[in-house]
């Protein structure tokens, strides 16, 4: 007999592209690897007892867990998260949030089938909730949030995991406040908690502008997205301060970083002071492999503002690197791919399930005080095998 401990255990996933790429340094659980066989109940008349004597449908789900990571080999640390609502920062506010994404994957076996199969994509959701000190005075928290809650139109929100320097990961939503919780206790600081029901999916972004302010036109930092995509994508500009007359961004992208080759994405509406802007390109929009932030007229004085944007419909070259926030993100929603588990290891001869798989969601849990994790979860499309490597 020969035990093992978890820290053996390896984890691959698909690139998208057809590739498998060992993603175990990047995690430290699988909390979860269920296997479910349907047993109905079947008992008739006469029977003194339940009876289960038909074997139904097979489906299996794996749970996923560990640090978040922006770039390869990189884990990030909660302190390092800053968070965008329209025109204001939250970062002297909060100390924590969570970020889960997630999408609709519907059975579709037919007779014949042993197995649940997840062939189509259903509609995208999830969730932003936050947390952290309450201030009653004037223009801080307690207002910032009461003016969302009477606000007709829903707010932007990003979530930036390493903050907001052009190039950096971002989580970008639309919603408005579902909760809002002003608890008290005699022995602590006053807190509020809130929730956010989206009116968007979340898609990840990068930033393209931090939050800080410029006072002339200016093209920014070219992003490279490492590939081209062609099913449009988001742009979100928050300007938090400005002193003129007006102002007007662009996203622009290109086939090469050189300037003479950029050209506009997304017009964003004339700037004449605080606030935000969402701008959806069509789902068959093309996008370039290089993407930027700019300021093509200037009739102002200062202008603090964060451009975000995010390309749909990813390639194996757009999630690269394998197992970074980017490429969960992206898996979210993604056709199905292939999986390989290994629970005591990779070495040959030891047992190893494989199959096809679709991630269901992904979140991510932003703490002031603690390392950033995230948490995936996947379910089989189709059959698994078991075998050994």
């Amino acid at each position: 007999m020969a035990k093992v401990h978890g820290r053996a255990s390896v984890v691959k996933l698909d690139d998208l592209g057809g590739a498998l790429i060992d993603i175990s340094t990047f995690l430290d659980g699988v909390p979860q690897f269920q296997r479910t066989v349907g047993r109905d109940e079947t008992q008739s008349f006469g029977d003194e007892a339940k009876r289960r004597g038909v074997v139904g449908l097979r489906s299996a789900s794996l749970g996923i867990q560990g640090f978040l990571q922006a770039t390869s080999g990189t884990k990030l640390h909660g302190r390092a998260s800053r968070v965008l609502l329209d025109e204001y920062s939250l970062i002297n506010y909060l100390d924590q949030m969570t970020v889960r994404r997630s999408v609709d994957l519907p059975p579709t076996q037919t007779f014949g089938d042993a197995w649940v199969e997840h062939g189509i994509t259903g509609l995208y959701d999830g969730a932003i909730s936050g947390s952290g000190f309450y201030d009653p005075a004037a223009g801080e928290i307690n207002d910032i949030l009461e003016a969302i809650d009477a606000a007709a139109a829903t707010s932007l929100w990003d979530v930036a995991p390493n903050g907001f320097v052009i190039g950096q990961p971002v989580d970008m939503a639309r919603g408005g406040l579902g909760n809002w919780d002003v608890p008290t206790d005699e022995n602590q600081p006053t807190r509020t908690t809130f929730d956010v029901a989206l009116d968007s999916r979340v898609d990840v972004g990068v930033s393209l502008h931090d939050l800080s302010a410029e006072t002339a036109v200016a093209s920014f930092t070219g992003v490279d997205e490492a590939a081209a995509t062609a099913l449009g994508g988001v742009g979100h500009i928050h300007v938090t301060a400005f002193s003129g007359t007006n102002a007007t961004v662009l996203i622009q992208d290109s086939v090469d970083d050189t300037d003479v080759n950029y050209g506009t994405l997304i017009t964003f509406a004339s700037i004449t002071g605080v606030g935000k802007e969402r701008v959806e390109l069509g789902s068959t929009a093309a996008v370039k492999r290089f993407v930027r932030a700019r300021i093509s007229v200037d009739n102002f004085t200062s202008m603090t503002f964060v451009v975000t944007f995010a390309r749909r419909g990813y390639t194996s070259a757009t999630l690269a690197p394998a197992g970074t926030h980017r490429f969960f993100g992206g898996l979210v929603g993604a056709a199905a791919g292939s999986f390989e588990y290994g629970p005591g290891g990779s070495t040959s001869g030891l047992a190893k399930i494989l199959g096809e798989c679709r991630a269901s969601t992904y979140e991510v849990t932003y703490d002031e005080n603690s390392p950033t994790r995230f948490k995936v979860d996947i379910v089989s499309d189709g059959a698994l095998t078991e075998t050994n490597w």
